[in-house]
């Protein structure tokens, strides 16, 4: 069977200017014989379409409230009736090995059973765990150096004091409130600074962060979201990017700030060695168990006596988003039962 087109319907919608760049890079990574569309609730249900292809099935459940709650259960189980009887193959990108807000019981078995439709589970790093029973690919994530951009004398200036930075939705399991707690018993005589950028989940959570902050000078929390520019600019604008999440096993923002060739502290576990072992040791560091004020320390001790200008720049060259569209396409073609497709793996 030979295939000229590919229509691929994606289960999230059009990107916006705060949508994850992970989106439009992606987009705009599929080979120009692989029609991609965004979803809309008439297209997943009346449009003509190849493949279905999930990113976050579990955002389905987590954005509506109230009376619409059931409203949006009853059309997911009208787009999985379409998909079973119309027997579309369906992919799945595991970006998570679980989602990061818990679900309602009904709503877990719900999401059990959109995945249970996926055939193909696309695999961000060989240490996602997949079912026996489904074909596993792996993609890895792709970099962001095409959409963020900076002048390249900052991105190689480090004069070694730019100080530390948390980045990103702040979420429980992220730990930031013991990186604040840990950075405060490390700054003593280490001359250090953190800021903290990012849009708190709830307003208690804000509230737990400005109370251990307290009036320490060398802390700045900016809790809200800001614009590509001035995210940019804060990373290339600090020595050190500290995720001291307690689960860890895909990150954009990781590879963001490796794609901005500053280095990250993460925990270590299977993916973050790998990392290591992909970026070189100068650009991840490592903690066991969590985050403590010896490891804040420790870390920028590191980098602080790291001679960058013979280091160069983070390499890329595994995860450049042409390499990944082509890679969706041949997964789409395989999901679709098309013998002459290549190999997937990269």
């Amino acid at each position: 069977m030979q295939i000229q087109h590919i229509r691929v319907l994606f289960s999230f919608g059009e990107p916006h200017e705060q949508s994850n760049p992970f989106l439009p890079l992606f987009l705009g990574s599929l080979p120009s014989d692989v029609n991609g569309q965004t979803f809309t609730w008439r297209r997943a249900l009346l449009g003509r379409y190849d493949v279905f292809h999930f990113h976050w099935p579990e955002h389905w459940f987590q954005q509506t409230k109230g009376w619409r709650r059931p409203v949006r259960r009853a059309l997911i189980e009208l787009v999985l009736a379409r998909l079973w009887i119309t027997g579309t193959p369906v992919l799945y990108t595991a970006h998570n090995t679980a989602p990061h807000e818990k679900l309602s019981r009904g709503d877990s078995r719900a999401l059990q059973r959109v995945l249970r439709r996926a055939n193909v589970w696309i695999a961000l790093n060989p240490f996602t765990p997949v079912p026996r029973e489904v074909h596993a690919v792996h993609i890895p994530h792709g970099h962001y150096r095409d959409w963020y951009r900076v002048p390249s004398s900052r991105t190689q200036a480090r004069e070694g004091r730019g100080g530390l930075l948390f980045f990103g939705l702040v979420r429980p399991y992220k730990g930031v409130e013991n990186l604040l707690q840990e950075f405060i018993l490390a700054q003593g005589e280490n001359s250090l600074s953190l800021r903290v950028i990012g849009a708190p989940q709830t307003r208690a959570l804000a509230e737990r962060l400005h109370q251990i902050a307290g009036d320490e000078p060398s802390i700045r929390l900016e809790l809200e979201r800001v614009n590509d520019d001035a995210l940019a600019t804060a990373i290339v604008d600090s020595e050190l990017v500290v995720l001291p999440y307690r689960d860890i096993h895909n990150s954009g923002a990781a590879l963001l700030a490796l794609s901005l060739d500053r280095p990250i502290l993460v925990p270590s576990n299977d993916v973050t060695i790998a990392w290591r072992q992909e970026f070189g040791d100068d650009y991840v560091h490592l903690y066991a168990a969590e985050l403590t004020a010896d490891d804040l320390a420790a870390a920028v001790a590191r980098v602080r006596s790291t001679d960058w200008a013979s280091i160069g720049p983070v390499s890329m060259d595994h995860r450049d988003w042409p390499s990944i569209g082509q890679a969706h396409r041949e997964a789409y073609l395989q999901a679709l039962g098309d013998k002459d497709s290549v190999d997937l793996e990269l």
